[in-house]
């Protein structure tokens, strides 16, 4: 993924750039941050009065965020799952609902860098030849993790990487393009739950579209983006 601090939606050409921006806060070089045994983690989260013997997850939602996972592998791949498809509710909000959502999922550690990233590459938003300025209001965003795998580097770290396609374009705009990408999360379990501590993004593998295929206003796939989603983390 491009580490660009500008993000640009190219009405006329098929190429778009329009990751936010989580891949300029994950430093691999960086070492994870401690993390509590998992017994201590179930531990706080029972005298919490949270129900520990909880299936997979989610149990909740917190500021548009799917919350409340198994502290196993299963659990790590629904959550950043989940976490992948949460990107609309990141990339359509304004400022502060923003900020809550990504502090609700994101490490204390990472979540101040990320929200600030995102931020300032939402702010430079521009569509079309003439650069002009976008509203994250305006996008019609909407991402489907399709697959997932994972490995667990501890008992409290998961690396998943999920592949989706996200479906992204202008409110009242004509056409709405497709990014077929593959994130890696790192995760770790903190305050009882998994969290996210590192993403980054890689384009593809994007399949060929059918030459024949009508092509879809940014309305009517806004229509059926909407619909209920399936699946373990929908």
């Amino acid at each position: 993924m491009s580490t660009t601090r500008r993000l640009r939606i190219l009405a006329v050409v098929a190429a778009v750039v329009l990751v936010v921006g989580f891949a300029a806060c994950a430093n691999p070089s960086d070492p994870a941050p401690a993390s509590r045994p998992v017994a201590d983690e179930v531990a706080a989260t029972a005298a919490s009065g949270v129900d520990t013997a909880r299936s997979i997850g989610p149990t909740r939602t917190e500021h548009g965020i799917p919350v409340g996972w198994s502290l196993d592998q299963s659990g790590a791949e629904a959550a950043a799952a989940a976490f992948v498809r949460s990107t609309s509710v990141i990339a359509t909000a304004g400022p502060l609902t923003r900020r809550d959502a990504i502090l609700t999922m994101a490490t204390s550690s990472f979540g101040p860098d990320l929200v600030s990233t995102v931020n300032d590459q939402l702010a430079g938003l521009t569509v079309g030849t003439d650069n002009r300025a976008v509203a994250p209001a305006e996008l019609v965003w909407h991402e489907f993790p399709l697959t997932v795998t994972s490995t667990m580097d501890s008992a409290t770290t998961a690396r998943v990487r999920v592949w989706s396609v996200l479906v992204v374009g202008i409110d009242g705009g004509s056409v709405a393009r497709q990014v077929w990408r593959t994130s890696t999360l790192t995760l770790e379990v903190e305050r009882g739950d998994w969290k996210v501590a590192g993403w980054t993004d890689e384009p593809g593998p994007s399949p060929v579209a059918l030459n024949d295929t009508d092509l879809a206003s940014v309305a009517d796939l806004d229509q059926v983006a909407s619909w209920s989603h399936v699946g373990v983390g929908a």
